[in-house]
Order: C-alpha cells, then sequence, then structure tokens
C-alpha cells in the first residue's frame, strides 16, 4: 500500500493512474500456522463477505 501511495503521487503528475488490490486474508496453510482464531474473527467482523478469501479467487 505505501509503495502505491509513493508511485500515485509521483506519477500522477503525468496523469497515469496507480491501482492497488488488497485482497486481505487468504486460506493457505501460512495463514491458518500464523492466524490465531482471535485475529480470525476480528477479521471476518470487518469483511462484508463473512468470510476469508480461497487462494482460487
Amino acid at each position: 500500500m505505501a509503495q502505491s501511495k509513493v508511485l500515485s503521487r509521483e506519477l500522477g503528475v503525468h496523469n497515469i493512474r496507480v491501482n492497488t488490490i488488497a485482497p486481505g486474508l487468504t486460506d493457505t496453510d501460512m495463514m491458518k500456522e500464523n492466524t490465531t482464531q482471535e485475529t480470525i474473527k476480528d477479521v471476518l467482523s470487518r469483511v462484508s463477505l463473512k468470510r476469508i478469501a480461497s487462494t482460487e479467487e
């Protein structure tokens, strides 16, 4: 995100748009190993779909 902000400031004067995709929490082995259930509940409470993204998405 920070890189996108910097790029948008630098490139905006040249009428170049910078887009960012931030998928959030994604159901992976790494996420399961490093994320507590409490954190998952907290994230889900703020996500519109009330579910974690899958890698297929």
